[in-house]
């Protein structure tokens, strides 16, 4: 059998808490979900590729537009929700300074 845990130890979820982890979620799956300059990069590497028999262009294109889809997806395409989780990261900070002032000092 366990005891309970008696004081402030354990850390409690507060609504701003589960907030930040749903915009995390969003933020992630809307960077994930960039695929568009990749695909572009890969099939004009292909074309590059196939006629100068080498894959090099392959490899330049599918990391380029892997690189362009995260700029895109960053500065453009999840503004909102990048905002979001800044915001609720700013009020996580915000709540964290107040627990510290009002903390007993020993």
């Amino acid at each position: 059998m366990t005891q309970p845990q008696i004081g402030f130890s354990k850390k409690v979820e507060t609504p701003i808490d589960s907030h930040k982890k749903e915009a995390d979620e969003k933020l992630s799956k809307c960077m994930l979900s960039q695929v568009g300059f990749c695909i572009a990069g890969v099939a004009a590497g292909v074309g590059l590729g196939y006629t100068k028999k080498t894959l090099i262009p392959l490899v330049i294109g599918g990391v380029g537009g892997t690189a362009a889809d995260f700029a895109y997806g960053w500065f453009v395409g999840c503004v909102k929700e990048r905002e979001l989780v800044n915001q609720l990261g700013s009020l996580g900070s915000l709540r964290e300074k107040r627990k510290a002032e009002f903390a007993p000092k020993a």
